[in-house]
């Protein structure tokens, strides 16, 4: 691999792991992985495709973000990575968050479906960029023909946590969702205390029933949303793996 190295015809992309050039390449120095899904099934394995990837792939929700978006369980020095071209944005869970139900295992890495993308969604709302893409996504998949309260109830019961189902709950009346058996199923994975709707956000009334603090209009304007995360990050931020 040193010779090939050497020769322009292999670079390295992190330990262990090389890319062949290609032969007929003119420029062999511009030369990048691009398939951005096998590329991190190799440096991020055990790993899945979610947030805001996923929903693009689920026709979910269109985002225009230029990350991949990639779960992984695998200790990782930044949340945001870039090879070449290619940009991850990285989120890390406990291993038996990478397996389960709601996976569409015949992509390589496995991508999350409609029901765990939402879900991973409620716990953590900015795998989609807040709150309201993530409500847009939820009303969407609930009025669908693929809506199954039984499989939603199966991936919540797995992958949903206190503050999800609470979620859930406030987003199911804000919404006029009518999915009150959904949450009840779920309830006793409710914990005490009031979370926040959108994290990080400061004020808002109290909705005692769901026990969340109602902070954003989940029916505003979501491109404001992904407006404001572009702000929050910089392309200076982002640490390239060593090609």
């Amino acid at each position: 691999m040193r010779t090939l190295i050497r020769l322009g015809a292999a670079r390295r992309i992190s330990k262990g792991l090389f890319f062949l050039v290609s032969i007929k390449s003119t420029d062999p120095g511009s030369e990048y992985p691009r398939d951005a899904g096998a590329l991190a099934s190799k440096l991020f394995a055990p790993c899945y495709i979610g947030g805001w990837s996923a929903a693009n792939a689920c026709r979910l929700y269109s985002s225009f973000r230029p990350e991949t978006f990639v779960v992984t369980s695998s200790r990782v020095r930044s949340s945001r990575v870039r090879v070449g071209n290619v940009r991850f944005r990285l989120a890390h869970v406990p291993e038996r968050l990478i397996t389960g139900p709601g996976f569409v295992s015949r992509h390589d890495p496995p991508e999350s479906g409609p029901e765990r993308t939402i879900v991973d969604a409620l716990r953590s709302p900015a795998w989609l960029g807040g709150i309201r893409p993530l409500a847009y996504a939820l009303r969407k998949h609930r009025w669908s023909d693929g809506w199954d309260p039984d499989r939603f109830i199966e991936i919540m019961e797995h992958a949903g946590t206190g503050p999800a189902v609470k979620r859930l709950a406030a987003l199911d009346t804000l919404l006029s969702l009518h999915i009150a058996d959904v949450v009840q199923a779920v309830a006793d994975k409710r914990t005490g205390g009031i979370v926040a709707l959108e994290p990080g956000r400061l004020g808002g009334r109290i909705d005692t029933y769901s026990g969340v603090r109602v902070n954003v209009d989940p029916e505003g304007d979501e491109r404001n949303d992904i407006d404001r995360l572009d702000d929050e990050y910089s392309d200076d931020e982002l640490e390239d793996v060593d090609l």
